[in-house]
């Protein structure tokens, strides 16, 4: 029965012992199965440290043929000089030397050009990227003005029909009053609920009014027909109803000498005419409200937040007058009150209301909206910070981890950690369903467990926590307990893996020369040095500013990028250079092999600077090369085209660990925050989720990197080189690149 107590199923919490043996289990197996990856890998190692021995001497032997070959061309080029120079005359001489300089200043000024046009080209292909996704952005916002306006236009036209529906019942009403006369000595007295009653009770106030106490109740005849019954919905319908009902008593006329009949003093007459009156200009304001209600809303659009095609009926709120003799509120929600059973046939001219749809309490739906997604769930849209926080911890259905990874990753743009955690702690103080107790202790948990940093920085938070474990949990939330307090003591454990992978033996390089360091060694040194810059990375920086571990990084970055160029073009020897980029191609190939975007980046980087990119007799060596396969595919994968859709795939496609280009992620976030508004349109208030869940998209991609670091053994030599990464400026750069290949002469 209703009146009855309910038994409320808790479910059942795992026993940790169970959680820890399973973990335990997993955590073996996994072992066993990296063990035997590792030892794989170290025989592919071995065998790949035998071929690049092999390697390295045939690059010896070439290097010597080559050298030979260039001192051969050198000398066959000085002795054709020296009998050119002998057998043509001076003045031949000296104006080919004329001819000659007016080409070197030609050739000059076509390098010059040929370079800005690459350089233009480059920010052209920057920004047709740029307009592209605006003009995504743009269609999308534009399918949704259509969608807005379309259901606009539908509540607009509910609005007029509720309008007219209002406008009826006033002439109804005004109708009422004008043909209104003194009660009969059979006068009924209408009397009202207390503040808690749900409807009106109209009852007969006469001695033998019908009672179930009455032995005998008689009907009393009515000479005149009542007005037909119309049920409405709503605090309009009801006002209608109640001056319907009023009328029909009024109306009805009893014969003289009837048994019911009874004599009434002019003053108890006039008395029930001014409470009708009275509650006849209640009626007139609850309308006048309803009137106003649906004029704001027809003003400012406003949206189906149900996900529904149909709009929504509008929502009156119950008009409440002033304390005063004869008067009387309505604190109900009128949705919540019973009507009485609809009439069979409409009255003429009359036209049916539409009912209302609404599933929840107007001030939910005000504060809360949601939308349909493309696979037909429903999913937040928008609300407010407390009814944000309240989906968090649903009275029904499963927690949606999606939406509560979005929040705890975006909250800080709109609110500070002190105001989630009150508004949780007071939905456990505030509701005593044990369901909703348990997910705010798990939601607590996840917080701790996810997002500790929160905690870590914030003393006063950590303390509100530790507060609310020791004296508000109760002994059913027990285990839950023990896992918040095993976070909070817990320090940062990002980037660590187990102990039990072994890790391959580093190259020892020769020297400190970058074409000394072994290409695998190298990126692994690499690997470690951008990792241990990306764990450092908060995700609140990736939001708004001071940020200053992703400025370190990316500081890092162009400081790599600038010692590779550097290397090149301080490499004058056109065989030793060849071999050096050569070298640099290798190391970017295995960066990828390694899962290192930001590093390929690096790589790629230095070599497309424009010192190095203009070396083109490097460049053919490469082109007759069997890397200039490579080089391509590095080319495709670090472009721009389609918003970095290579890079994109390969990133989602390889497993941990891995490192992502941050460039992107920042870029998507600006795209982002620009493109997106931060509360609702026509929603002031109405914080904009939407825009915060994209965001916990992007976040997540840098995010989920920092949990798995490499397994590689730090080398002194090459991260002593990668810290320093003296580079020149660019000036200097493009002068030395210069002097290694001077400009062709045309």
């Amino acid at each position: 029965m209703d009146g009855e107590p309910r038994d409320v199923q808790v479910p059942d919490i795992m026993d940790q012992a169970a959680v820890e043996q399973l973990r335990d289990h997993v955590k073996s197996v996994m072992n066993t199965f990296r063990r035997e990856r590792n030892e794989a890998k170290e025989q592919a190692n071995t065998l790949r440290s035998n071929n690049r021995e092999m390697q390295r001497q045939m690059d010896m032997l070439n290097q010597h043929i080559q050298l030979l070959t260039d001192e051969n061309e050198e000398l066959r080029s000085s002795y054709a000089s020296v009998i050119e120079s002998t057998s043509n005359h001076s003045a031949l001489v000296s104006e080919l030397n004329v001819l000659k300089a007016a080409n070197i200043l030609q050739g000059e000024t076509v390098n010059t050009v040929t370079d800005q046009l690459e350089e233009q080209t480059m920010q052209m292909v920057q920004l047709q990227n740029i307009i592209e996704h605006l003009h995504q952005l743009v269609g999308q916002h534009e399918r949704q003005i259509e969608t807005q306006q379309a259901k606009l236009e539908a509540q607009q036209a509910q609005s007029k029909q509720q309008q007219a529906q209002i406008e009826h019942q006033q002439k109804m009403i005004e109708t009422l009053r004008s043909t209104r006369r003194p009660l009969p000595s059979t006068s009924s007295s209408i009397s009202l609920a207390g503040r808690d009653s749900q409807h009106f009770n109209l009852r007969d106030s006469g001695e033998n009014s019908e009672h179930p106490s009455s032995p005998n109740p008689r009907p009393v005849p009515s000479t005149s027909r009542p007005l037909p019954s119309v049920q409405y919905g709503g605090t309009v319908g009801r006002s209608a109803n109640l001056a319907q009902k009023m009328a029909e008593q009024n109306k009805e006329e009893v014969p003289a000498g009837s048994p019911n009949r009874r004599a009434s003093s002019p003053h108890s007459t006039l008395r029930s005419e001014e409470e009708a009156i009275a509650k006849f200009e209640n009626n007139e304001q609850l309308m006048a409200s309803a009137r106003a209600s649906l004029n704001r809303r027809e003003s400012t659009g406003h949206q189906n937040d149900h996900g529904s095609d149909s709009p929504p009926s509008p929502v009156v709120k119950a008009y409440k007058p002033p304390s005063k003799g004869g008067s009387f509120a309505l604190t109900r929600s009128l949705s919540n009150m019973p009507s009485s059973s609809p009439p069979s046939t409409p009255p003429p001219n009359i036209p049916s209301p539409t009912p209302s749809t609404t599933s929840q309490p107007p001030e939910q739906e005000e504060q809360l909206l949601l939308i349909t997604n493309a696979e037909g769930n429903k999913e937040v849209k928008g609300g407010t910070i407390s009814k944000l926080v309240e989906k968090l911890t649903p009275s029904e259905g499963i927690v949606d981890t999606e939406y509560l990874n979005a929040f705890f990753l975006t909250y800080r743009s709109f609110a500070t950690g002190e105001q989630v955690l009150t508004l949780l702690l007071k939905r456990y103080d505030d509701d005593t369903d044990q369901i909703i107790r348990i997910r705010v202790v798990d939601v607590l948990r996840r917080w701790l467990t996810d997002y500790y940093l929160d905690f870590a920085e914030n003393p006063i938070l950590m303390e509100q926590v530790k507060q609310f474990a020791d004296t508000n949990v109760t002994k059913h939330h027990v285990e839950i307990l023990a896992s918040i307090n095993k976070c909070i003591s817990n320090q940062d454990r990002r980037g660590e893996v187990w102990a039990e992978v072994p890790m391959p033996t580093p190259i020892v390089p020769k020297s400190s020369n970058m074409i000394d360091f072994d290409p695998v060694e190298l990126a692994r040194q690499m690997c470690l040095q951008d990792f241990s810059l990306l764990v450092k990375i908060k995700q609140i920086e990736l939001l708004r500013k001071p940020r200053p571990n992703l400025d370190f990084m990316i500081k890092r970055f162009n400081a790599v990028s600038n010692w590779i160029a550097t290397q090149v073009v301080q490499t004058e020897n056109l065989s030793l250079r060849f071999k050096l980029v050569k070298h640099c191609i290798k190391v970017a190939k295995e960066l990828q092999n390694l899962g290192n975007f930001n590093g390929v980046m690096q790589i790629m980087s230095g070599l497309q600077s424009a010192a190095v990119h203009r070396l083109y007799k490097t460049w053919d060596k490469i082109a007759k090369s069997r890397y200039q396969e490579e080089m391509e595919a590095l080319k495709s994968l670090t472009s721009t085209k389609d918003n970095y859709n290579q890079y994109r795939q390969a990133l989602k496609n390889h497993p941990s660990p891995s490192i992502p280009f941050v460039g992107v992620a920042l870029t998507d976030l600006t795209f982002i925050e620009d493109g997106m508004k931060n509360e609702i349109d026509g929603k002031k208030g109405l914080i904009n989720f939407q825009k915060r869940k994209k965001m916990s998209m992007v976040v997540d991609t840098i995010v989920n990197c920092q949990l798995t670091p490499y397994r590689f053994v730090s080398e002194k030599t090459i991260q002593a080189a990668l810290e320093n990464c003296q580079s020149l400026t660019q000036s200097l750069m493009w002068q030395q690149s210069l002097k290694c290949e001077p400009r062709q002469e045309k």
